[in-house]
């Protein structure tokens, strides 16, 4: 099996998930989704293409998925609160 079929950069995540691309580097940066760096520090981001979406949880099995979507709901009550 190739690798490079099991990876992508930080653009093809974002569009997957639907994110901007600066929110999948901050999810990288804090480990909120699995993946590594190229060329140490100011390398290019790699992630695993087989993990779930980091905010609506879409890809985990059921259960884990409610847990995912009250915690992202949770977290955009709080963002939106923040920014009024």
């Amino acid at each position: 099996m190739n690798v490079l079929t099991q990876i992508m950069g930080v653009r093809e995540a974002a569009a997957k998930w639907g994110l901007a691309a600066e929110e999948v580097e901050r999810l990288c940066r804090e480990g909120g989704v699995r993946a590594i760096r190229l060329d140490g520090d100011e390398g290019p981001w790699v992630l695993a293409k087989d993990q779930p979406n980091p905010v609506t949880g879409e890809g985990l099995p059921r259960q884990q998925r409610a847990s995912a979507d009250k915690s992202s709901y949770m977290s955009s009550k709080l963002l939106d609160a923040l920014y009024e």
